[in-house]
């Protein structure tokens, strides 16, 4: 499966790594799509669906048509990272062993981490990964990190390599250094328009921000006193006449934007629908000079937008609502108070596609809207809460791909409607104020632990130092995604196989004569202070020999297992992003990180053995760790040798599987399409 597009993560408490670590997962993703949308001030600068043009006296100059070469491309070579200090970044070529190639986006991934091959002054090295979650950026990390600490990687274009070095090119800010000083983030690019649908009105006049002119500052200089209560900043020519002044409004990115001289003069205010600003009305319907003046002399007079102009639309239904339609209808509410106002209103993401579309052609609230409103105010009413409850299951996914591009629930729906509804689908709170649930069928997890010794161990024990804040007991990570699943078991964490067994306190002896990075950065700390905060629960026999003899650091092979969570508490990425963000503000409270990542509530003794059911490669059924075990015999201290060193021996236990179904054991059933999700599951 081809890893998703990394998505900002949420702020976590950092969790130590030791021996009985867990990894994440799934590689650090971009979360911008569970964290709820920020609700869009009247003054923000919001996404232009307009396309930007060639910036005169910023851009590079076109050369003729007859012959088009590319210009060379100017980098910035951050010179703070010393060889050194990279060094301890590298990874040696005994860690590198078995690891996959780079993917199109550049990246490798061992189960939950993620590597990519940097290009360091055309010498490759490896390096771990993790996204930082501001600015958005991928740094370096070292493996025993929780949170990257180190420089900023940048992918090269047409290559599967990294480096350390950023293109002015890819700064959205034109001509920045020049601008600001300083460096920038790189920004979005603006959201795919959304079709709207044909109306009679008047066409539409063309934008003239379409075709944007650009300031160039190694002519002109901002003045002192800009910018006025307008927006306007007065720009004055470096030289030459003072009256070559110049007037722009800043756009999202930061570039200066050049438009006609405000009417009244700079500083002046308008007499005409005083509570909209001239750059409000610019990013909004990108118009300027005197349009702006005979804008503001028409809404004055009908309480509406002239017809001849045409609202920027972004993907965002709310946003659109908020800061256009909504302002029409409400012009004396502030940014905030239309805010309160929309989220009265309880809409899901259909009903406020539906309310937008509405507002483009008449300026009243319809009276469906108003009659939701009504019914959702009421909590106690038990059938339209029980029906609506069912609507947002549907339109959220819930029980599958838990997630929307734009809509959150917590700035979309009060309070009270939204505990109710998260009571009425059967989600309850833990001590740490994170939703869980305890009817979640199964997880599913990527491990290189084999059934063996999950069987003669009788459980699998949970393998990373959390902090305490997400679950009541220790969390075990695994994911709600059959899919994920399968891509977390594509290959073993190599600071796993530096342990015989998962009893193992501390890890083996490296049998290599030279040192290795993993071997420099791993920890040595006693793993059970881990496990210190939780209830008690039987105490694991654990091995506390140091300097034994490594078994399975060459092993390939890695293993799904379908765990059965009924019953037992599950705490979920989605749903907690979507509902419970404002949980996090509580120190200590913390959430799965990974997209469709679960966590398990275990005591220490870990996940009993009879809840761990092996799959089959094709994914179309599996047995039970005690049943395979059970089945092998004798045969199954030479199948677990055999994969400790490095043998790709997964047909030997696909055939223990099918031995299992013919003794007329249990068997997990699946369907063999890897599209099944946790609630999917029927056990036997």
């Amino acid at each position: 499966m081809s890893p998703k597009t990394p998505r900002k993560p949420p702020v976590t408490t950092p969790h130590k790594a030791v021996s009985t670590n867990e990894p994440s997962i799934r590689p650090e993703l971009n979360s911008s799509v569970f964290v709820p949308h920020g609700i869009w001030s009247a003054d923000a600068n919001i996404p232009s669906t307009s396309n930007q043009a060639a910036r005169p006296g910023i851009d590079p100059p076109l050369l003729p048509s007859i012959e088009i070469t590319d210009l060379p491309t100017r980098t910035i070579t951050d010179h703070s990272q010393s060889d050194k200090s990279l060094s301890r970044y590298w990874l040696s070529e005994n860690f590198l062993r078995g690891m996959q190639a780079p993917d199109a986006d550049g990246l490798r991934y061992i189960v939950g981490r993620k590597f990519v091959d940097v290009d360091d002054g055309g010498v490759v090295h490896t390096a771990h990964v993790g996204l930082d979650a501001n600015p958005g950026v991928y740094r370096m990390k070292l493996l025993t990190e929780q949170n990257p600490s180190g420089p900023v990687l940048y992918k090269n274009d047409g290559s599967p390599t990294w480096r350390l070095t950023a293109q002015i090119s890819e700064r959205p800010v034109v001509n920045h250094d020049q601008q600001t000083g300083s460096g920038s983030a790189a920004k979005r690019p603006a959201p795919p328009v959304i079709k709207q649908p044909d109306t009679a009105i008047a066409p539409k006049r063309p934008r003239s921000s379409d075709t944007p002119t650009y300031i160039d500052q190694r002519l002109y200089t901002a003045s002192m006193r800009s910018p006025d209560a307008q927006g306007y900043h007065e720009f004055k020519p470096r030289s030459g006449p003072e009256s070559d002044t110049r007037f722009a409004f800043r756009d999202r990115f930061g570039n200066w934007i050049q438009v006609d001289p405000p009417i009244g003069g700079f500083g002046s205010q308008p007499t005409h629908l005083t509570h909209w600003t001239d750059q409000q009305i610019w990013e909004l319907y990108g118009i300027h000079g005197r349009d702006i003046e005979r804008f503001r002399g028409e809404a004055q007079a009908s309480g509406k937008p002239p017809h001849w102009v045409e609202p920027n639309v972004t993907h965002d239904p709310v946003v659109n609502l908020l800061r256009d339609s909504l302002r029409w209808l409400h012009p004396t509410l502030t940014s905030t108070e239309r805010e309160a106002l929309l989220q009265s209103y309880n809409l899901l993401p259909s009903q406020l596609s539906r309310l937008q579309q509405h507002l483009q052609t008449e300026l009243t609230l319809p009276q469906w809207a108003q009659a939701h409103k009504r019914m959702t105010e009421d909590v106690g009413n038990p059938h339209y809460l029980d029906q609506f409850s069912h609507d947002v299951i549907n339109e959220l996914n819930l029980k599958r791909d838990a997630r929307h591009d734009w809509y959150a629930p917590e700035t979309s729906m009060t309070h009270e409607l939204r505990e109710a509804l998260l009571a009425k689908m059967g989600y309850l709170r833990n001590k740490n104020n994170c939703l869980y649930r305890t009817d979640v069928p199964a997880l599913f997890r990527g491990d290189e632990r084999t059934p063996f010794e999950l069987a003669n161990d009788d459980a699998m024990l949970p393998r990373y130092a959390h902090q305490p804040g997400a679950t009541t007991h220790k969390p075990m990570s695994a994911t709600f995604s059959l899919k994920e699943g399968l891509m977390y078991a594509s290959a073993p964490d190599p600071e796993y196989l530096r342990f015989n067994s998962q009893t193992n306190k501390y890890p083996g002896r490296n049998t290599d004569t030279h040192s290795d990075s993993d071997t420099s950065d791993a920890s040595d700390t006693d793993s059970s202070e881990s496990s210190e905060w939780s209830d008690a629960g039987s105490p694991v026999a654990w091995d506390h020999e140091r300097n034994y003899e490594r078994t399975r650091e060459r092993q390939t092979e890695m293993f799904l297992y379908a765990l059965d969570t009924r019953n037992m508490e599950v705490v979920p990425h989605e749903e907690n992003h979507l509902f419970n963000s404002a949980a996090r503000d509580t120190p200590s409270t913390w959430f799965p990180d990974d997209d469709y990542e679960g966590l398990i509530s275990v005591t220490k003794k870990g996940l009993e053995a009879e809840r761990i059911w092996l799959l089959n490669s094709a994914l179309t059924k599996g047995a039970n760790v005690r049943d395979i075990e059970e089945q092998a015999g004798s045969r199954g201290e030479r199948i677990e040798a055999s994969t400790h060193a490095g043998h790709a021996n997964k047909h030997e236990y696909d055939q223990l599987i099918d031995e299992v179904e013919a003794a007329g054991k249990p068997m997990l059933r699946l369907s063999g399409n890897k599209n099944e999700f946790g609630y999917d599951i029927t056990w036997p």
